[in-house]
């Protein structure tokens, strides 16, 4: 599944990414792993490392503690998946394994971190990736869930049914139509549903693992709520103060 959504976001590996909003606050560094044998290169891959200013840490030190924990457990991921995956290609000719984990800051104030994680896998002609968006309270280190930031979600999953077959009729038809139950079985846990708060609304997107990667559009699938349509779904505090 070759995300493209999300690729976009033009991380470079050992470049600095500047959170939007949090000037020198929030930077984020990516580390590249080779594993080879005899000048061959049998595995390649990338972790990133979210780095606090020491105001930052002073600030909001739970948050510390979280992301410490987070690099910490990223940088292991990479390293072993990239160590794992270089034994499997010694048995292929020509093989090369990729794994990569990118980062970008996309949100951060006294509400909420929105940590934006692009996850991808490559062996041979078959590469995986999928997004994930971590929402976390900088004030107590703990992830935010969907449901604590809105007001109410008892009709969220149905508007989101409806906004695909509006915007994506051919993936409403193909993915969704005959399996609406399922699919919104499939969303009935909150951790499931990947999310941002941005100065426009509240954004919902979805990456191959919902549908296919042969049926995506270049641009992925996005759905979004403005406020101007949804002036009372998002908790007063979790709104960006521009949006306000």
């Amino acid at each position: 599944m070759n995300n493209r959504y999300i690729r976009g976001f033009g991380v470079i590996l050992g470049a600095i990414v500047l959170a939007a909003g949090c000037g020198k606050e929030i930077t984020v560094e990516h580390h590249k792993i080779t594993n080879e044998e005899d000048g061959k290169v049998y595995a390649e891959g990338t972790y990133p490392e979210i780095i606090l200013s020491d105001e930052y840490k002073g600030k909001y030190p739970k948050l510390d503690e979280y992301i410490k924990g987070y690099n910490a457990k990223m940088k292991q991921d990479v390293t072993e998946t990239t160590a794992n995956d270089a034994e499997h290609a010694k048995d292929f000719d020509d093989m090369k394994f990729t794994n990569s984990d990118k980062v970008e800051i996309v949100r951060a104030d006294d509400k909420m971190v929105s940590i934006v994680v692009d996850s991808y896998w490559e062996a041979g002609a078959h590469p995986m990736s999928y997004v994930n968006v971590i929402n976390v309270d900088p004030s107590t280190g703990e992830e935010l869930q969907i449901a604590q930031v809105l007001n109410d979600t008892s009709k969220l999953k149905a508007e989101i049914i409806e906004k695909i077959k509006e915007k994506y009729p051919n993936l409403y038809e193909e993915y969704v139509e005959d399996r609406e139950d399922s699919f919104l079985s499939d969303l009935e846990t909150d951790s499931a549903l990947n999310y941002s708060i941005t100065e426009i609304g509240l954004k919902i997107f979805f990456d191959e693992a919902s549908f296919s990667y042969m049926a995506m559009p270049d641009e992925g699938v996005e759905i979004t709520f403005p406020y101007s349509e949804y002036p009372d779904l998002i908790k007063q505090e979790y709104v960006p103060d521009k949006a306000k």
